[in-house]
């Protein structure tokens, strides 16, 4: 069977949507499985053993109606059996309108029974299984109509990013230039994807002293180019001894050269988001500081000695219960102002004893 999965959106879905190919190989193991995803997602795909083929979803195709049709009547040209809209948005449905698959499946909505053969239907998959993060849950939940004798348990739900030996050397060797070795090494996910994502830079910067003063290590800081002026407001806003720990010169030039890194680092901490889904799918220790407005109980399983999260609802509950979650985003920067410091340090300094 030839199978064709689309997800477009951010890292995180996409890695999460990548257990879709591992569980159906497992199953099917003659399955070939094309898989769609944004450009500068693919990455985190490169190398992975059950993903046949990454055709990427270029800016063209993202932002020209006339660029998504071309890309689309393409993949038209493919014979697949199996389409699994993984994405449900307008970028994804026209690719299955043009389809010819037999079988297309995705998730319900008012207008799903006109474009898809089969659907799924999220709330009825409550409750959730406490080890499993929600997120893996429901897109899991879309292999249903395929493996249907298949149960949840029986399903691989941790995403996996897979790194070659030369990857992994190459990136050991540009460590070497580290004045203490012995040091342990930490990521940190210092920006979010906007300033709605982001924890204050004031506030970063005195749990980064926190740190420092209490343990002997490396701070690595994963963002993006365009993002390095933030970055330099946090340094600046850092005190010496922990400027001093922080290997600035050392940022992967690429996705994987990044991802190298964070492999021979001790854990991964700082703002929710892509890193730490790629850290933990590299197999790495997270400590994540969700959003205001992004609940945690979605993306973060029951904690355990590797992966911990905190949310405001955690500490100061009652600045949340009578506020929409749209009313939260657009307070996100009121509320991240209640989120100090203070109410955060004792369990990242507790998470940091456990894994250093």
């Amino acid at each position: 069977m030839h199978f064709l999965i689309i997800q477009q959106k951010m890292i995180g879905d996409v890695l999460v949507a990548s257990l879709l190919c591992k569980n159906l190989k497992k199953h099917i193991p003659t399955a070939i499985i094309d898989f769609v995803a944004y450009e500068h997602t693919l990455p985190i795909l490169e190398n992975n053993p059950y993903i046949d083929h990454c055709i990427p979803f270029e800016p063209k195709h993202q932002n020209s109606f006339l660029g998504l049709l071309q890309f689309s009547k393409r993949l038209r040209k493919t014979p697949y059996d199996v389409v699994i809209d993984s994405y449900a948005k307008i970028e994804s449905y026209c690719i299955v309108l043009f389809s010819k698959a037999n079988c297309k499946i995705s998730y319900h909505k008012g207008y799903s029974k006109s474009l898809y053969h089969q659907t799924v239907t999220l709330k009825n998959l409550a409750p959730y299984p406490p080890k499993i993060v929600p997120a893996v849950v429901d897109k899991l939940s879309l292999l249903k109509p395929i493996l249907k004798d298949v149960a949840l348990s029986e399903m691989d739900t941790s995403p996996e990013i897979y790194l070659t030996k030369k990857e992994i050397e190459h990136a050991r060797k540009q460590l070497e230039v580290v004045p203490n070795p012995q040091k342990p090494l930490i990521m940190v996910s210092v920006l979010g994807s906007s300033l709605k994502k982001t924890y204050p830079l004031a506030y970063m910067a005195e749990l980064l002293n926190e740190i420092a003063a209490a343990y002997s290590v490396y701070f690595l800081f994963n963002y993006n180019p365009r993002q390095a002026s933030d970055v330099q407001q946090l340094l600046k806003q850092v005190k010496e001894n922990t400027r001093a720990c922080v290997l600035n010169a050392l940022v992967g030039s690429s996705l994987r050269q990044f991802l190298a890194l964070t492999y021979h680092c001790r854990a991964v901490i700082g703002n929710e988001g892509g890193v730490i889904n790629m850290a933990k799918a590299l197999g790495k220790p997270t400590f994540a500081i969700f959003a205001p407005f992004i609940p945690k109980s979605g993306w973060a399983a029951k904690e355990d000695s590797m992966h911990q999260s905190i949310e405001l609802l955690d500490v100061r509950p009652e600045l949340l219960t009578s506020l929409s979650n749209s009313q939260k985003k657009r307070q996100a920067q009121k509320l991240y102002h209640a989120f100090t410091p203070a109410l955060i340090k004792s369990k990242l300094l507790g998470f940091l004893e456990k894994v250093l």
